[in-house]
């Protein structure tokens, strides 16, 4: 009897095409589920709560082997000792920090760049220096930071400014502190939006425009190396390195450029396009952030309560996206000792994949194929019963209308190894179909493979 197998799932989301067109390895929806390296379907980890934080501090930054929050005034202890309070005071008013843009250690001391709630920032350097804030005139006190050749770059308008080698306090020695005049060569915006490392190079970002800077402990050596018209990002905190390729959030949806190796020019790579018509879920004035989770090989684009997830594995040819969505609004994501932590106002989250539900609240997982016609089109079938391997218990049905997609059959339990016994029942005259799960229990899940079969009934 003919069949349809859906046993190599890495595909992942992809909405560039409708549903009625579409591969079996790939989905149309994939919601609080991810792809994994053996090219299944598994929940996605979920939400373990691990503290419970003393008020008035934000952010959450990895750095010096602590978990590190940041507060304006006053005194402020935790008593979970993985986690360490900074007091950064505002110049001239008490203003409480609203975010932390910006925290890593430059020689030994931690260098941040935080947000208070007149929409001031400034930077700090707390190497026991009284008051801890930067004071050179020079420092931009601009949320767009980076450190790279034992120096730290920040946005300046149109310039990228840089401190002296190896002291990030001082922002104006000649010949060694100094700026990027990377406006002058931008062919539209001027102003700089974000700034990152690519492959020990600086990226400078316009919202349309971005520039790869070969830059050095000498100023005299830094040179722009490429550009690429067209694609930038207005979002400071969407950046990420993984796999040699830097990922942003352009207005086209997530992009990726790199250097090659041939022509040495910077090139656009289209890799998030699958997920292209889900870029209109992030608006203008969102403050999205992106966070490499080294357990299971992700990145995760994170904006209010949900993660735009890729998940990459060049070994076995997996770069498949997925959507998850939480419970809570995520405001601050760093790693840890390979452990990923997630802040919600005061309360602290790392991520378990060994934990199935959030904090108590139980995530819904939804996964919808694509139609399948089995390369027979316009050719009614019957289709009699199906089988698979599952981990967990997803209900399931199953879409047999391409042309009224609402029609759908009714959900139906299943659980463990079907291919056992008699195949499940599936009373469906259709050109084409597509399966549907649902999983909605304190359990692990997993989709490992479905076989449908069916009559081809032009042939009877």
């Amino acid at each position: 009897m003919p069949s349809i197998v859906f046993d190599s799932l890495k595909g992942g989301l992809d909405r560039r095409i409708p549903q009625t067109v579409g591969g079996a390895n790939v989905q149309y929806v994939l919601n609080n589920a991810h792809i994994t390296t053996g090219g299944k379907i598994r929940k996605r980890p979920c939400l373990l709560r691990t503290a419970t934080l003393e008020p008035g501090t934000k952010g959450l930054k990895a750095a010096g082997g602590k978990l590190n929050t940041f507060y304006e005034s006053g005194t402020i202890t935790h008593a979970d000792t993985r986690f360490t309070p900074n007091k950064v005071p505002h110049p001239t008013l008490s203003q409480l920090v609203t975010k932390a843009h910006y925290a890593e250690l430059f020689n030994g001391f931690l260098y941040c760049a935080v947000e208070y709630a007149d929409g001031s920032v400034f930077h700090h350097y707390l190497d026991g220096t009284v008051p801890p804030r930067v004071t050179d005139v020079n420092c931009p006190h601009s949320k767009q930071v980076e450190k790279l050749s034992q120096k730290i770059y920040a946005a300046a308008g149109p310039n990228v400014r840089f401190t002296k080698t190896a002291d990030p306090r001082d922002w104006t020695t000649a010949n060694d502190a100094g700026s990027i005049a990377a406006g002058t060569q931008a062919a539209g915006s001027d102003t700089v939006t974000a700034i990152g490392e690519f492959k020990s190079d600086l990226a400078i970002f316009f919202s349309d425009s971005t520039q790869v800077w070969d830059v050095d402990s000498d100023p005299a050596n830094n040179a722009l190396k490429s550009t690429a018209d067209n694609v930038g990002t207005i979002y400071s905190k969407c950046s990420a390195t993984l796999a040699g390729d830097l990922i942003f959030l352009a207005k086209q949806g997530f992009r990726s450029v790199s250097l090659t190796a041939l022509t040495n020019n910077l090139q656009e790579n289209d890799v998030g396009s699958a997920i292209d018509k889900l870029r209109n879920e992030i608006a203008d004035a969102d403050d999205p952030i992106s966070v490499y989770y080294p357990a299971l090989g992700q990145l995760w684009k994170i904006n209010g309560n949900k993660a735009y997830v890729y998940s990459f594995a060049r070994s076995v040819k997996l770069s498949a996206w997925s959507v998850f969505t939480f419970p809570v609004t995520i405001e601050a994501a760093t790693v840890l000792a390979s452990e990923l932590y997630l802040r919600a106002g005061d309360i602290c989250y790392i991520v378990d994949k060994d934990t199935f539900n959030d904090n108590g609240v139980i995530p819904v997982v939804e996964v919808e194929m694509f139609f399948q016609d089995n390369k027979s089109p316009g050719m009614l079938k019957q289709f009699s019963g199906y089988d698979g391997v599952v981990v967990g218990s997803p209900q399931i049905a199953f879409r047999f209308s391409p042309n009224t997609p609402v029609n759908v059959t009714d959900y139906i339990q299943i659980e463990g190894d079907m291919r056992a016994g008699d195949l499940f029942p599936l009373e469906v005259c259709a050109t084409s179909i597509a399966p549907i799960f649902r999983h909605e229990l304190d359990e692990e899940f997993e989709l490992e493979s479905l076989q449908l079969y069916y009559n081809n009934l032009s042939n009877l």
